[in-house]
Parts: C-alpha cells; sequence; structure tokens
C-alpha cells in the first residue's frame, strides 16, 4: 500500500473524529460504552438495533470494528429478501452470480474475492455457525437453496475471515443464524399466494418441554410455483420452485453453566432446470439440419427471454440435503468458557444443463447421437437423464475456548477447526466426453484471537481497543478423475498446502454512539487440483494471498430530535498469486485434448468506499441506503498460450489465441492480460429503502409500507479473456442489441449497462387487535429485464446463452402467531 492509502485512511480516521464529535454536539444524550446496550429492534436511538455474532458472541452491530452488514427477520421481510440473488445491490461491495449456467447454483464475490473455478470459495456460508457443504462441480455452496426461513438474523462479513471461526477465507463470510428455542410456548404459521401460480407455506412451533431445561423449535417451509421459462422441445416450464426444508432445533440445559444445541435440517428440491437463452451462434450451417445456425438465433429473438428451445434434456434437477450440527458450551468457571461444534452434512445433486441454449439435437430422443457443435449435454449413446451429478458428504469439528483475563481486560477466543469432505463415489460432469471426478479435500487449523481493552488498564485510556488474531491451516486435497482425456481410466492426483493469516486493528469509541477502527488483515486461500486439466504437470495450483487495510467509522447522532446513523470505511486490498482459470491443450494418444487450467496469475489490488446509513425523520417514516464504489486493477497478470508456437500452416503466428491487442511474451509463452477488466467488481452499486408506519390506533394494528430501490454497474465476467475477444463478458440490464456486423441479433452489454430493480412491501400486523398479519409483496415492480449469468465462452464455439433474472413477482400472504 502506498503512502497515499495510508493518507486516505489518516484523513477518513481525522474525518471520523470531526463527525464524533459533531455527534456528541448533536446528540440529547451521550452515554459511555459500558452501558447496556439495546437488544430490542428498536434502540434508544430510535434507530433499527440488530444483535450479531460475528465475533462469536452476541453484540449490537454498531459495536463491532468490521465492516458488515446485518438483517434481522423484520427487515429482510420488508425487503423481500427471500434468496441469495436478493442480496445483490442491497450489500455494499457482494455480487451474486449464477455458477455453471444455473440459477440455483449461486456463488458471492465480495471486494472482488469469490469462486474460481475447480478452486475454493472467496466467500464462504455458514448456518448455524457451520459452512455449508459445497457440491463437486462448481463449488456452489447453497444447501439445496432452502436457508431464508425462520432466521434470527442474516450477517454478511466483509474482508478476510478465519482468525476467529470456520474456514479460512480472503473475501468474507455470510452467516445464516436460525431462530433458537426459547422459554416461550409460541409460534406462527404463514400461507402465500403469487403470480405464476405461486403457493408458499411456512410456519414455526417453539416448545419448552421442561421449563427452563428442554426447548423445541421446529420450522419449515414448502415453495412451489410454474416456471417463468417455457422450454418448447419438451413443453417443459423452466425455472419453476418446487422444494421444502425442515428444521428442529433443541436446546438443553443439562445443568447451571451447561448448554447442549442439537439442529437438524433436511431439504429437497425436486425441479425443471434453468433455462438458458440463446444470444450468439457461429457463422455456417447446422450439419444436422442444413440451416444457418442464424435462423435459430432468429427464432430465438422472435421468441423472447421467456421462451426457449432447448436440447431435448429429462429436465428434472434434484437436490436432497441433510445436516446435523451439535453445538455444545460448559461455563468452566466464571471467566472461561468451552464449546464444541461438530456437524455432518450430506448433500446429493443431479442437474440438467444446456450451456449453450443451442438446440444440439433435433432428432426424436429414440435415435438422438452427439455432435460437437455447441454444448456438450448430448453423448453420443444418447440422451443422458443429467449433466451434472454431485454425492458428498461433509463432517466438521471445532473447539474452542472462550474467556477473559485480567480482570475482563483482555476476551479471547482459541480453538481448533478440522473439516472432511469426501464425494461418495464418482461425480459426473457432462454427457459428452464425462469427466467422472471428485475432490477429497481436509483441512485443520489452529486459531487465536484477543481484545485487549486498554480502558481496564487505564482510565484515561477507556474506549481504546486493540484485537489481534492468528491462524494457521494445513490443507491435503485429493483428486480423482479422467482429467478430461478421452478413454482414459480415473487416476489420482494430490496437493498439499500449509500457510499462516493473521489480523491486527485498533477500536476507539469516541463515546457511546461513535466507534472508530483501523486494521490490517492477512487472508489466505487454499490451492487445488484442476480435474479438468489435462496436463499432469500443469494440474496443480498454488494458494492466494491478500493484504487487506481498512479503516473506518460507526456513528450514531442527532440533528435536533432526528436520529441519523453513517457507517462509512475505506478498503485497500493487495492481492498476491490469485487464481484464474484459463484454456490448455495436451497432446495425448497423438492428439490434441483442450481442457480448463486453473493457475496463479499474478498480482492485482482493489480498493473501494463502502456507506450505510439510516435516518429517521418523524417517528412514522424511516430511510435508510447503501452505497459502495470499487475499483480493481490487474497489476501482473499473465496466461500461458495455447498455442506459444502458432500454426504456421493456417499462417496463424505465436501466441493468437492470446487474443486482438493482448501481447505475447515469445520467451515465456505467455499471454500478458494485465488490462483486461477485473472479473465480478461492479464499480457503482446502491440501495435506497423507505419504510413508512402509519400512526394508527393499536386497536387497528401495525400498518407498514417499505419500498427498496437497488442498482448495480455493468460487471465482466470473463476471467481471461479481453472485452473485444470475449463480447458478451459483460452483464448488465436492458442492454441493447447489435443490428449489424459479425454480432447481428445478439444482446451485448457494455460497462455502462447498469440496472435497477424495485421492490413493494406491505405489512399489516396485529389486523384489528387480533393474531393476523396480511402482507403484500412485490420484486423487481417495473419488470427490467437484467442479464445473471453469460455463458462467456464464444470466443472458442461462437455460441453463447445467458441467464435472466426473474420477472415482475408479487402476491399476498397471510400469517397466524401465537404467543408473541
Amino acid at each position: 500500500m502506498t503512502m497515499r492509502h495510508l493518507t486516505l485512511i489518516r484523513a477518513l480516521m481525522g474525518t471520523a473524529v470531526l463527525v464524533g464529535c459533531a455527534g456528541t454536539a448533536f446528540s440529547q444524550t451521550s452515554a459511555r460504552q459500558d452501558e447496556p446496550a439495546p437488544t430490542a429492534s428498536a434502540g434508544g436511538s430510535g434507530l433499527s438495533e440488530i444483535i450479531v455474532t460475528a465475533r462469536r458472541r452476541e453484540e449490537r452491530l454498531q459495536n463491532v470494528p468490521i465492516s458488515a452488514t446485518a438483517f434481522d427477520a423484520n427487515s429482510l421481510t420488508q425487503r423481500n429478501i427471500s434468496n441469495t440473488q436478493d442480496l445483490l445491490g442491497q450489500v455494499p461491495s457482494l455480487v451474486v452470480g449464477g455458477s455453471g449456467q444455473q440459477r440455483n447454483t449461486e456463488n458471492i464475490t465480495i471486494r472482488g474475492q469469490g469462486a474460481t473455478f475447480n478452486a475454493a470459495p472467496g466467500v464462504v456460508l455458514y448456518s448455524a455457525e457451520v459452512p455449508l457443504i459445497a457440491d463437486q462441480r462448481n463449488n456452489a455452496q447453497n444447501g439445496g437453496g432452502l436457508n431464508y426461513y425462520d432466521l434470527a438474523s442474516l450477517q454478511v462479513l466483509r474482508g478476510p475471515q478465519g482468525t476467529l471461526f470456520g474456514r479460512n477465507t480472503t473475501g468474507g463470510a455470510v452467516l445464516f443464524e436460525p431462530q433458537r428455542p426459547t422459554e416461550r410456548l409460541e409460534g406462527y404459521g404463514q400461507i402465500q399466494y403469487g403470480n405464476y401460480d405461486s403457493i408458499e407455506l411456512r410456519g414455526a412451533l417453539n416448545l419448552p418441554i421442561v421449563e427452563d431445561t428442554l426447548l423445541l423449535r421446529v420450522a419449515g417451509i414448502y415453495q412451489k410455483r410454474d416456471g417463468f421459462t417455457h422450454e418448447i422441445t419438451t413443453d417443459t416450464d423452466l425455472d419453476n420452485r418446487n422444494r421444502y426444508s425442515f428444521r428442529a432445533g433443541l436446546t438443553w440445559r443439562m445443568a447451571p453453566g451447561i448448554e447442549n444445541y442439537l439442529l437438524a435440517t433436511v431439504g429437497r428440491v425436486q425441479e425443471h432446470g434453468t433455462g438458458t437463452v440463446l444470444n450468439a451462434v457461429p457463422g455456417g450451417l447446422d450439419p444436422q439440419t442444413g440451416l444457418p445456425f442464424s435462423t435459430y438465433l432468429q427464432q430465438q429473438n422472435g421468441r423472447g427471454i421467456r421462451s426457449v428451445a432447448l436440447s431435448p434434456l429429462l429436465w428434472s434437477e434434484r437436490t436432497r440435503y441433510f445436516s446435523i450440527t451439535d453445538i455444545f458450551s460448559a461455563e468452566l468457571t466464571d471467566t472461561l468458557t468451552f464449546r464444541n461444534i461438530a456437524n455432518y452434512q450430506h448433500l446429493k445433486n443431479s442437474a440438467p444443463f444446456d450451456g449453450d441454449g443451442y438446440p444440439d439435437d433435433h432428432r426424436p430422443p429414440s435415435t438422438q447421437g452427439g455432435t460437437l457443435i455447441g454444448a456438450d449435454e448430448i453423448s453420443p449413446g444418447g440422451l443422458s437423464k443429467y449433466n451434472y451429478y454431485t454425492d458428498a458428504r461433509q463432517y466438521s469439528f471445532e473447539p474452542q475456548f472462550q474467556g477473559k483475563l485480567a480482570g475482563e481486560a483482555l476476551n479471547f477466543t482459541v480453538g481448533a477447526y478440522y473439516e472432511s469432505v469426501k464425494p461418495l463415489g464418482a461425480q459426473l460432469v457432462s454427457a459428452f466426453n464425462p469427466t467422472r471426478r471428485g475432490q477429497r479435500t481436509i483441512s485443520q487449523a489452529l486459531y487465536a484471537q484477543g481484545t485487549l481493552s486498554f480502558g481496564s488498564l487505564s482510565e484515561s485510556l477507556d474506549g481504546l481497543r486493540l484485537t489481534a488474531g492468528y491462524r494457521y491451516t494445513w490443507d491435503k486435497l485429493t483428486a480423482f478423475s479422467n482429467f478430461g482425456l478421452p478413454d482414459a481410466p480415473v487416476t489420482r492426483s494430490s496437493a498439499k498446502f500449509k500457510a499462516p493469516n493473521w489480523t491486527v486493528g485498533l477500536d476507539y469509541n469516541v463515546n457511546r454512539n461513535v466507534l472508530l477502527y483501523a486494521k490490517v488483515s492477512r487472508g489466505y486461500k487454499t490451492g487445488g487440483v484442476g480435474t479438468s486439466t489435462p496436463a499432469p504437470d500443469l494440474r496443480s495450483f498454488q494458494p492466494e494471498f491478500v493484504t487487506a487495510y481498512e479503516g473506518g467509522i460507526k456513528a450514531d447522532w442527532h440533528v435536533g430530535s432526528i436520529p441519523i446513523r453513517t457507517n462509512i470505511n475505506y478498503y485497500y486490498t493487495s492481492y498476491k498469486d490469485l487464481q484464474r482459470t484459463g484454456g490448455t491443450a495436451y497432446f495425448y494418444n497423438g492428439q490434441q485434448v483442450f481442457g480448463a487450467q486453473t493457475s496463479n496469475a499474478g498480482k492485482a489490488h482493489i480498493q473501494g468506499v463502502e456507506f450505510e446509513g439510516e435516518v429517521r425523520p418523524t417517528r412514522w417514516l424511516t430511510l435508510s441506503g447503501t452505497y459502495s464504489h470499487t475499483a480493481a486493477k490487474y497489476d501482473e497478470y499473465t496466461a500461458p498460450s495455447l498455442f506459444p508456437a502458432g500454426i504456421p500452416a493456417f499462417g496463424l503466428p505465436p501466441g493468437f489465441d492470446c487474443g486482438v491487442g493482448v501481447p505475447f511474451n515469445g520467451a515465456t509463452g505467455q499471454c500478458v492480460l494485465t488490462d483486461i477488466p477485473f472479473q465480478f467488481t461492479p464499480k457503482n452499486q446502491f440501495s435506497i429503502t423507505g419504510r413508512v408506519d402509519l400512526p394508527l390506533d393499536e386497536s387497528i394494528g401495525k400498518v407498514s409500507i417499505s419500498a427498496t430501490y437497488s442498482y448495480i454497474d455493468a460487471q465482466y465476467t470473463s476471467p481471461s479473456k479481453a472485452p473485444i475477444d470475449e463480447p458478451f463478458a459483460y452483464i448488465g440490464g436492458n442492454c441493447p442489441r447489435v443490428n449489424s456486423g459479425t454480432y447481428a441479433g445478439s444482446v451485448r452489454c457494455g460497462p455502462g449497462d447498469g440496472y435497477g430493480l424495485l421492490g413493494l412491501n406491505i405489512q399489516w400486523q396485529n389486523v384489528a387487535g387480533s393474531n393476523f398479519d396480511l402482507g403484500a409483496f412485490a420484486t423487481n415492480l417495473t419488470n427490467e429485464k437484467y442479464i445473471i449469468s453469460s455463458q462467456g465462452v464464444s470466443y472458442q464455439s461462437g455460441f453463447n446463452s445467458y441467464i435472466y433474472g426473474e420477472p415482475r413477482m408479487y402476491g399476498m400472504s397471510l400469517r397466524y402467531h401465537f404467543g408473541t
């Protein structure tokens, strides 16, 4: 980091001090940090208060010296957040994309750190303090996509993690915290109906079996909806929903200070799969029909994005998910607690896949044959039932000691983490030249983090704290695959990695309502083995590292009687040995075989500003908003050319495959990609939410109306190609269609094609003093056409497809609750 960035942090902290002083001056009351914190949804400031567990203990979000966004159950409902895609634009610096051209396999990127093909995720999803299992094909963590029900909170932590709990990550973590059992007999049941014949049932029952000793909570959700994309070849509605999930949590307070929490989750998905929309075709004729490829693009354009003609697959996407978690805690002394988190998960998934959106085989299913044109969804022996298949289990153990030393001057956590992921048999990827593969991983780590409160040592230093954490991780990966080699046997390839990561930070409470913080963190993401890399000496790739510098302020203050919250931070991330995937070639049995190679490409830096704010001008009106600006740039980025010697017989020069305008280093055989756009880093994104709480008599009930507008700039998705070589790498909204030239008829986004989504939510709680609640909602109210994923390999095949986001959705709900 340069002196300029240090100066920016100093300036930010200086501004923070001024704002903190101003907050103290404007505030009607001023309290020290050690005064009791509000625990309700509205604190003493009059603004929302959410209790989080980002540091493995319950704290007000405003007291946590890290960049984090949190939603409680009410805010999830008011903002219409019911799946991961709904977070897009509502959390600073967060991007959600479909993985492998499938809607249900979502990957999250935070501050440019996310998923890479065949590599560990840069952002890890947790449910009840346990990392969710990832599938064996796309490394996507979604647990069947059934996490968004009966939640106490959803927390998004930005920046490197790992010195305090769970896995180590470079980008951040997303924490799903289910509602735990309470001592009240209470519950609710809800039915919701919407367009596309959508039906949703959800509910929960909290039952204190033995008062203050044995507490049970069960919850569930069922969703069924018609698809919004019609596949005309098989007359199937794609992008439908048919899924359910149940949780049962049991708290057993065995003795004073000893507690065990057992949570079991089961989920099922049986849907039709994703509707990919054909967007580009090569020149020439289809060898099966003799028609120009452009004919099928013209037909697709005529149908629109909600009707497609794909390969005649058996459209059945199935997921089976099971998880059981046990969290044991025992207070060994007044200042020392032992905790152990044990978990077992099993994920089984099979999915159809038409990656390019082109109807590759037009013959009846009984006589189908293979074709090398377009995607690889049709096998030479006939129609495949599925293209992706995964069956894997994961178990983990995490013992921890949490305690205090020197009175309460030092809070600390010391722990160990063990995780084993094992595929249960061969995992299939694609039906044409099938790659039967899998990857077993074992990760072990020791970690410790402590916070020293200087105020306990000297009254003059009250409010100043130092946090330091350290972790050392050992990773072992064993991949088995035919590595994309035709008719090759399945073999094994292993790799081991180890590395430390750490964090050091200072935070200071100017007063109870103003927190300043600055920190430096080192993040580590393990290396791996490429299961689709044919060359044995290129299969292994090394870990990547980030060093993140961050400074920020969290301030609650008043202007007169109006409460205001302003949280702002600046970060700078130095990115080393970044993992990127590109093409590779290898001669095998006299023929050239192409595959995918993940390698360590070089260096980059990412910096940005993030803001979250809230203001309550009147008792009945609350306004809130978020904003982030991200600037990312490769400092060094090279990737091997597939043809370092060129193809003289065809007049093609060395490194021609690097692309137009991409330099080729003949001495190293590398393409120099330093100037291509950075992947998954939209420059700007923001959201604005307004909530009106109608001033009605309590006998009528509580009525609130919420509207949220979220916007995100276009983002670049290709890891290794320049825009001129992969013209469909940008994704955004309302992108123009090309009228002439090579890409005539194709929709092509550019860096300026951002989009915004408007949502509306109305809640009437305790209708006329009853136990019934009524609700109404609408998402994508203006019915925007926006792209959430691009196949992005038109430079190879000439074909391209998009996945479009959901159309306008709306509906109403009725809930009955008791005991609350």
